[in-house]
């Protein structure tokens, strides 16, 4: 990457070419730091960066509800559903945390739940450092029950699989899933059958084996619920971040909501 990062200029030109020639993307204008975004996503490949930020583009305006304000899914991060370390691994990476049994779904939809991811990673990817070196998931399944899976259905887990994997400027490094049990099995195969090979490698079932975690994140970072040793941080510290840059955020997306002829 390093070779990529100090050739970035002349990648950033190469991609600025391509858009003026899509019919869709050419009509907009692209500020250097969202290319560059998009081309550390996609390790530099100019085609690959650029089908993701088409796909991207599209989102926001077909699924515009999605990149909405951060307050409008601020009963997620009350209840503590998705969070950011405050602390970076020994490898730079940021390291996420989704608990997916904090969401209730007599408070809100799951659709609601995909808007808060991309709230979250959207805030992530602002820092170059996380860009750069990525992201690390830790999804807990903890709490995760029937009630849950059969408010999910097979439309709204097509969407999160798209909008994390194909849409979000996102470099996941590896996604842990803990505290699993036979409903996760049964969840995670309404998801499988829309993530690519690729993104399904970098999944891994640990249970409650949390060493095999640390062989890759730092207990140094982690909170006690995951065998760490670093004070435990509730996801509203993490929502007040988001909540600073969250006029930002809307502006940039507002920029594509509509589509222009």
């Amino acid at each position: 990457m390093e070779d990529f990062e100090s050739n970035r200029h002349a990648f950033i030109g190469k991609m600025k070419q391509e858009i003026k020639k899509s019919d869709h993307l050419g009509k907009y204008i692209f500020e250097d730091s969202l290319i560059l975004k998009f081309l550390r996503a996609r390790k530099f490949e100019v085609s690959d960066s650029l089908e993701l930020l088409d796909k991207y583009v599209t989102a926001i305006q077909k699924h515009s509800n999605l990149f909405s304000s951060v307050e409008k899914v601020r009963k997620l991060y009350e209840n503590d559903f998705i969070n950011v370390l405050p602390m970076r691994n020994v490898s730079s990476e940021a390291v996420c945390i989704t608990k997916l049994g904090k969401w209730d779904p007599n408070q809100c939809d799951f659709t609601t739940a995909v808007a808060a991811t991309v709230n979250n990673y959207e805030r992530a990817t602002m820092s170059e450092s996380t860009q750069i070196n990525g992201v690390i998931t830790i999804l807990d399944m903890k709490g995760i029950g029937w009630a849950h899976l059969s408010r999910i259905s097979l439309r709204e887990a097509k969407l999160l699989s798209e909008i994390t994997e194909q849409t979000l400027p996102v470099m996941f490094k590896k996604i842990f899933v803990v505290t699993e049990s036979y409903v996760t099995k049964v969840a995670f195969s309404l998801f499988r059958p829309f993530l690519s090979k690729n993104f399904k490698q970098r999944i891994t079932f640990i249970g409650n084996d949390f060493a095999q975690l640390h062989q890759i994140v730092s207990p140094d970072i982690l909170p006690p619920d995951y065998g760490g040793t670093a004070l435990a941080t509730h996801s509203m510290s993490w929502f007040e971040k988001i909540k600073k840059v969250d006029a930002e955020m809307v502006k940039s997306w507002d920029k594509f909501r509509n589509r222009v002829e």
